[in-house]
């Protein structure tokens, strides 16, 4: 894990030593933190949905492949999310719901997968089906059997196109409930949107969120003996990192190209009395050429990317 930890990091342009340029000892960087469990700890799901056999099948893409793999029993789910996401599937496996399915290269119907995500913290839960554009009466229908689920909050529908290789789409619909949920780690408590990117295990969020506090703010009252000033989240998410350092009494600049989730992130300070935290809007190679030319400072920069990693003209 150190080894391809260390050509992630180099790939980016990223070293911990100079000399790690060519010999790639990855015994310069810090240690790797064991989680302790490697089942039953992801509080997300998303499955997709194809037919076979005159049934319904819920699951993920085998690798290089188009089949789908059976996720009815997947062990890395918690508990409650494994439960919910077979209650949603027996819901949809149903004989009258066969010609529903979207089938490969725009076949059959509308219905492409769902998703489940559950908050460790409290228990609730959004799913949301992925669909293609047009009338779906029966999504009605199961939005109300979820209703009778006390865990669930809110029933969603997101649209895309049938031709496309996400699941995700611009246009989201609420057929029943809420759209967010409220996730707490560390006694921070976040604002989750199904969309949103956020750490699917608890036990990591945690880690992760006590390593930035410790670096940043190791007095836990917003001083860092160096005089540390404002702080730049860039790749901020809902703030999963800023939330908590604005809470230490650190100044934070959340950087997130998703206007949704940078407005969840402000709801949550408000929510909790958190201030010193402001949000930018925007790609981060585009927010940081602005910063660069007004000569803004920062005295740390936490980047938590998603996988294509850190855009090299942020970097630069």
């Amino acid at each position: 894990k150190r080894r391809l930890l260390a050509e992630a990091l180099r790939a980016q342009g990223i070293t911990w030593d100079k000399r790690m340029e060519r010999s790639g000892d990855a015994e310069k960087l810090p240690a790797v933190r064991r989680i302790g469990t490697a089942y039953g700890y992801r509080t997300k799901a998303e499955q997709e949905l194809t037919v076979r056999d005159g049934r319904i099948l819920w699951g993920i893409h085998q690798a290089r492949g188009w089949r789908i793999i059976d996720g009815s029993g997947c062990m890395i789910h918690r508990s409650e999310v494994h439960a919910l996401v077979n209650i949603v599937g027996a819901i949809l496996d149903r004989p009258e719901n066969l010609g529903h399915v979207a089938q490969h290269r725009g076949k059959g119907g509308l219905l492409r997968g769902f998703s489940v995500r559950v908050s460790a913290a409290s228990g609730e839960a959004l799913v949301v089906f992925f669909t293609g554009p047009g009338e779906f009466p029966a999504l009605c229908g199961w939005a109300e059997a979820l209703e009778k689920e006390p865990a669930v909050k809110g029933v969603l529908r997101n649209i895309s196109s049938l031709e496309s290789g996400t699941l995700y789409g611009s246009e989201t619909q609420v057929l029943w409930g809420e759209q967010e949920i409220w996730e707490e780690v560390g006694g921070v408590r976040y604002l989750l949107g199904f969309e949103d990117f956020f750490q699917s295990s608890p036990e990591a969020a945690l880690a992760l969120q006590q390593e930035v506090l410790n670096e940043l703010s190791p007095n836990g009252d917003g001083r860092r003996g160096d005089g540390c000033g404002f702080v730049l989240d860039l790749y901020s998410g809902v703030g999963f990192f800023g939330l908590a350092l604005a809470k230490r009494g650190l100044p934070v600049v959340c950087v997130e190209y998703k206007p949704g989730s940078l407005i969840r992130a402000v709801k949550a300070a408000r929510e909790q009395g958190i201030t010193g935290l402001s949000a930018v809007a925007g790609k981060a190679e585009k927010i940081m050429r602005g910063f660069a030319a007004r000569g803004a400072k920062f005295s740390a920069v936490v980047v938590d990317p998603p996988r294509p990693g850190i855009h090299h003209k942020a970097l630069e």
